[in-house]
């Protein structure tokens, strides 16, 4: 059974926010694309990304990773180049 990519399915539930899938596969970033006009969303964008090189910009509220990080070329780094493109935690006083 093909699993559906998690940013579609997260877009669908919550319309009013913006969604990005990374992956360093082509083919896979080509489904994404392929997909989501299948699925009538326009809240998601896909690009391909070795994501332990995230940019610093743009910035995101919250980064999941689902059943990839022993995929990565180089799995430690991963944590640290996601949490640098993180908007800053702020707790209220």
């Amino acid at each position: 059974m093909r699993q559906r990519p998690r940013a579609q399915c997260h877009a669908r539930e919550y319309p009013q926010s913006s969604f990005v899938g990374y992956d360093i596969a082509e083919d896979a970033i080509a489904e994404g694309m392929a997909e989501s006009p299948r699925m009538g969303l326009s809240n998601t964008r896909f690009a391909v990304l070795d994501v332990a090189k995230l940019p610093a910009a743009p910035r995101f509220d919250l980064i999941t990773a689902f059943d990839a990080m022993h995929d990565q070329l180089d799995p430690a780094a991963v944590p640290g180049g996601a949490s640098a493109t993180r908007w800053p935690r702020t707790v209220p006083s």
